[in-house]
């Protein structure tokens, strides 16, 4: 025991319990996390990100109560961010994705990553006085859960003006970022030095923050890009929920779905279908059903991709009626239940 201090002498607490949410694996780790609040979940996913590989002699000596049932189980034990992302996978916390995206804007030095702590508001009122272009920039470059609550947070009338100019945003030269970023960072006093990329593509950053905003923020800026531009809003729209979304469903809104589906439809888009998206529909039929689904889709045969994209894209059609109707949430917080 005398050699332990000096073993753990260079490991801070937080580094020593994301030792052992490592060793003990994703899984486990996931049950573990969900006894933790955020700031704890964020703080131990960071120190296991950058914690690396720690030798078994270290780690036993952190866990060295745990010996007896571990005994020569404890191999060397390996961080980083591939692990930190498979343990956030595995913690069914709700701010998981937040987390994860947080994380990695910090190790990548996304821009305007120095406003990922500030609330919505303040960011809003920070670009108060900028130009709706400058606030596209910004919006394309922040996670889409803040994104679209700084798109929310937007006076109405600015909403729709900010969405049609990040819908038809194309590649920015990382140097205009660059620009842009140092001159709203120096207003907070910092400035960065880190190497930008290219900013991501409009029309699917406007989707992917339109996928998170309330109905009401939705209708009222696809209202506006439908005056502007019919087609933009169709493109928009277009790429807000895929077929493949369907795994992110909870169970009861697939059995919903389900109901309203042609069996030959849905046999058809189930050609094409990812296996993952593939189980969760036979999950949730009934075995009579299951079987003569997959009967169906053998009987097709080979079919052309154009018609499974068809026929895909006619169940989206009809996942967003019944999201419209009520029927089923695609938003997480829309389907959120209480006792």
């Amino acid at each position: 025991m005398s050699d332990e201090p000096n073993v753990l002498a260079d490991l801070t607490p937080p580094q020593r319990a994301a030792a052992i949410i490592i060793a003990v694996g994703p899984e486990a780790a996931g049950s573990v996390l969900s006894y933790l609040d955020v700031t704890d979940v964020e703080t131990l996913t960071r120190e296991i990100m950058h914690l690396g590989r720690l030798p078994s002699d270290r780690l036993n000596a952190i866990i060295n109560e745990m010996l007896a049932e571990l005994g020569d189980q404890i191999v060397d034990t390996q961080g980083g961010f591939e692990y930190a992302k498979t343990l956030l996978q595995h913690w069914e916390g709700s701010k998981a994705q937040d987390i994860l995206e947080r994380l990695v804007a910090a190790a990548n030095n996304r821009p305007f990553n120095f406003m990922s702590k500030m609330d919505p508001t303040q960011i809003c009122q920070f670009l108060s006085d900028e130009h709706p272009q400058t606030m596209a920039l910004v919006l394309n470059h922040l996670s889409p859960a803040l994104g679209a609550e700084v798109l929310t947070s937007l006076p109405d009338d600015a909403q729709g003006e900010v969405s049609l100019r990040l819908a038809t945003m194309g590649p920015v030269d990382p140097l205009v970022i660059r620009s842009v970023e140092q001159s709203l960072e120096a207003r907070l006093g910092a400035v960065t030095s880190a190497d930008v990329e290219p900013g991501r593509d409009g029309a699917e950053s406007l989707a992917t923050l339109l996928n998170a905003v309330d109905r009401a923020a939705e209708k009222r800026i696809f209202e506006h890009l439908s005056r502007r531009d019919p087609a933009l809003a169709d493109d928009v729209r277009a790429r807000m929920f895929l077929f493949e979304d369907l795994i992110g469903l909870h169970d009861k809104d697939i059995q919903e779905i389900l109901r309203t589906l042609d069996a030959k439809q849905l046999a058809l888009a189930m050609k094409g279908a990812k296996p993952e998206v593939v189980d969760k529909i036979f999950r949730n039929l009934s075995d009579r059903a299951s079987t003569s689904l997959k009967e169906e889709v053998e009987f097709l045969g080979a079919v052309k991709v154009k018609d499974v994209e068809g026929a895909q894209s006619l169940i989206v059609a009809e996942v967003r009626r019944l999201d419209d109707e009520g029927v089923i949430a695609l938003r997480a917080d829309e389907g959120a239940m209480v006792e």
